[in-house]
């Protein structure tokens, strides 16, 4: 997985996203290019794992962006954020809860 601070976050997309509640997530979403989806992470964290094409995500309260390419997993731990998706070519993901929870923000 790769990380960085793209300068993006959600200052800026937060109106125009869709949110859904983490409980309705879900378990695969496909997205074409240029496509956003976000969900409020709940308890217990969040894996996001990209099965094909590239997708950018943030974290609501996390200073870095991440970019997950095929075969990458982000997690986060972070309980009521908004976790926001954007596909940068079309992208499928698999959603599911942490499955370890002693896992940071960021770990593959």
């Amino acid at each position: 997985m790769m990380t960085g601070n793209a300068g993006h976050g959600l200052e800026g997309t937060k109106q125009a996203l869709r949110t859904q509640p983490a409980t309705s997530a879900p378990s695969r979403i496909v997205l074409s290019e240029q496509e956003t989806w976000s969900c409020k992470v709940s308890a217990g964290g969040l894996d996001v794992t990209c099965l094909s094409g590239q997708a950018w995500i943030t974290v609501e309260g996390d200073p870095e962006d991440h970019l997950l390419v095929a075969g990458s997993t982000f997690s986060t731990l972070r309980k009521g954020r908004l976790l926001a998706i954007m596909a940068f070519c079309n992208s499928e993901l698999r959603l599911r809860p942490v499955r370890f929870h002693g896992q940071s923000d960021g770990t593959a």
